[in-house]
């Protein structure tokens, strides 16, 4: 069941799915995700818009942090 959960996640969440919805480039992606991870934001439950919606907010955090605005 946990391998299926993650399929379907990584399906929702991948670094595609990032750049779509952030611009970043490919490093500033792959940065971005291992950030975002580390915070355990996601459950493997999440649907599309879920998705969408927390790696919306949490970039917005991230810029902030980083001074990327």
């Amino acid at each position: 069941a946990l391998e299926k959960n993650w399929e379907m996640h990584s399906r929702n969440y991948n670094k595609e799915m990032v750049k779509k919805l952030t611009g970043l480039n490919d490093q500033q992606a792959e940065e971005f995700m291992i950030w975002f991870n580390a915070r355990n934001v996601l459950p493997y439950t999440s649907n599309e818009y879920e998705v969408r919606a927390s790696i919306r907010a949490y970039f917005d955090l991230y810029k902030k942090q980083k001074n990327l605005e």
